[in-house]
């Protein structure tokens, strides 16, 4: 499934079009019988008494009660009683039919998929994430050609089965807030949690069909990224927003304060250790004062984070490697979400001015890019200057190359 296909046809019946109404994509003849069925009440029998009946354009005599239960299927609203919707809105309603990425059920049931994943790894630490296979079965997307998802409903989907499964086992009463963490630990937590949101992302049709090039280069480009972002907000929920302390997760057992931590493996020698500290304790100042605070006065919410994670993984105008039809496709995903964070502002959380609050969750990614940025610059110079090489002390660490280590490093030394 393409985005072309989700954004330019009618998610009723399926006939070519551009027009949004009653909140979703939908052609002036599904969305007319909408309005007429809900302001004359209309009670309808399956014409089969299947209640599965076809509903495509091309059929003439539709059953109106299929087509009716399509229409409240894919997402058309009426809510008269609590604000008046267009059903003649060219684009700046689209809404979705938003549920919590955290929940197994928020998207209609029907069939399963297996994605494949072209994904392997050697992670075996008793705090890394386990999988069984290298399959990923989405019980809850249906691949029914009569029903469709906007890409913000995909990744929300996919960012929820991320997080349950790298967090699966995480509470307060397991983590040690500490001031000294091992680095094997978290480097096999970081690599299992870069092979999970692989096969996250696989759930994603629009990401799946891209060129197998552009995958790889998309993935390198924003996988850090979105690993700091991920760590922040699973530590706020875990801690709570409200609460006064500063507890940063490492992995799923050790997390640091602002005082950050010190590297405790014993492959390490005194001074490899507090040049490590020393080098990094900048960047993790910063992320402390423009990710971590910002983030967890805002309080994002699921929907909130699985748009920014989407803006992230779809912001790839300005990478070169990429192709143009790649880069067009981008586009129509960052429109796309705009679209449908701007209905879920104003139709689930009623919220008419959010333009501030959404500045301020795309700042959050600025500041992770710039996060990122940082960490590279001091891998880079260390070695460079011969201070610290990051990359023999991983290989030291994890006894072997350190460029096998997924998402752990991502610069090119």
């Amino acid at each position: 499934m393409s985005l072309t296909k989700n954004a330019d046809v009618c998610l009723v019946c399926s006939t070519p079009t551009s027009g949004f109404h009653f909140q979703i994509n939908s052609c002036r003849a599904c969305s007319a019988f909408w309005r007429r069925s809900q302001q004359g009440e209309r009670k309808y029998r399956c014409r089969r008494n299947s209640k599965n009946c076809e509903v495509h354009y091309s059929i003439k005599n539709v059953c109106r009660y299929c087509r009716f239960e399509k229409c409240k299927r894919v997402g058309m609203k009426w809510k008269n009683q609590d604000r008046h919707y267009s059903d003649t809105s060219d684009g700046e309603e689209n809404s979705i039919s938003v549920k919590s990425p955290l929940s197994v059920n928020s998207i209609p049931s029907s069939t399963t998929i297996k994605q494949e994943i072209g994904f392997s790894s050697n992670v075996s630490d008793d705090t890394a994430v386990t999988s069984s296979s290298n399959h990923i079965n989405v019980t809850s997307i249906s691949k029914s050609t009569s029903l469709y998802y906007t890409p913000l409903q995909y990744l929300s989907y996919g960012i929820g089965c991320y997080l349950s499964s790298i967090n699966k086992d995480l509470s307060i009463d397991k983590v040690e807030i500490t001031r000294k963490f091992t680095f094997r630990k978290y480097a096999f937590f970081t690599e299992a949690c870069c092979n999970e949101f692989s096969k996250a992302l696989a759930i994603s049709p629009q990401y799946s069909s891209l060129p197998p090039t552009d995958k790889a280069i998309i993935f390198k480009n924003v996988w850090s990224i979105i690993h700091s972002i991920e760590r922040v907000y699973t530590s706020i929920k875990l801690y709570g927003a409200q609460s006064p302390d500063i507890v940063i997760l490492f992995n799923n057992c050790q997390a640091s304060s602002d005082e950050f931590a010190y590297l405790d493996d014993k492959e390490l020698s005194t001074k490899d250790k507090e040049d490590f500290y020393n080098l990094f304790l900048p960047a993790n100042r910063f992320l402390v004062s423009s990710m971590y605070l910002p983030m967890k006065e805002l309080n994002i919410d699921e929907i909130e984070f699985s748009y920014l994670i989407g803006y992230a993984l779809w912001s790839i105008q300005g990478v070169e490697q990429i192709g143009s039809e790649t880069k067009e496709l981008g586009k129509k995903i960052i429109r796309a979400l705009n679209n449908e964070i701007h209905s879920y502002y104003t139709f689930s959380k009623k919220i008419d001015n959010y333009a501030h609050r959404l500045a301020e969750i795309i700042n959050l990614l600025a500041a992770t890019v710039k996060y990122r940025d940082m960490k590279r610059e001091i891998v880079l110079t260390s070695k460079i200057f011969n201070v610290f090489d990051a990359c023999k002390v991983a290989a030291e660490v994890m006894k072997r190359d350190p460029k096998g280590m997924h998402g752990i490093f991502d610069v090119g030394i």
